[in-house]
């Protein structure tokens, strides 16, 4: 049996009607699943459909301090591989705390015109939409999971 390249698995997932990109824990892959914050304590593996630049955010928009938690931050990712761009914020899995009721993880594709540099200082209080306006960013695609607390 023919080796796929990334390249070939990402064009066949994007014709058979995916999104431009997959998240996938070892149990599952993301597509609005109720899971636990154990299942989701790692980094996921993500396969991206390739843009000449992208970003890749995961955001809680359900935490404790609005609008949103900010999860993970890459940027300046070449052509889908996610290796190889900037790690703004290193992967932190979920931790919703108790009582709050359930969060909102969300995984989004941005694509991006030109490289950029961003200083991100702190998780907490995270705006997407206005990420997305200052550096000219615009959603390719969306997938989220639910911890319930």
């Amino acid at each position: 049996m023919r080796k796929q390249t990334r390249k070939t698995r990402t064009r066949k997932y994007k014709k058979k009607g995916g999104s431009n990109m997959e998240v996938r824990y070892n149990s599952f892959v993301v597509d609005n699943n109720k899971t636990t914050a154990k299942d989701t304590s790692y980094t996921p593996k993500i396969m991206l459909y390739p843009m000449k630049y992208s970003t890749f955010v995961m955001y809680d928009p359900d935490a404790v301090t609005p609008p949103a938690w900010l999860h993970y931050l890459v940027i300046n990712i070449p052509n889908g591989d996610i290796s190889k761009g900037d790690v703004i914020m290193p992967y932190v899995g979920p931790t919703p705390p108790p009582g709050t009721g359930p969060h909102r993880y969300i995984f989004e594709h941005l694509s991006q015109n030109s490289p950029f540099s961003v200083s991100v200082d702190e998780r907490a209080s995270f705006d997407i939409n206005q990420f997305k306006q200052q550096n000219n960013l615009v959603s390719r695609a969306k997938k989220q999971f639910i911890v319930e607390t």
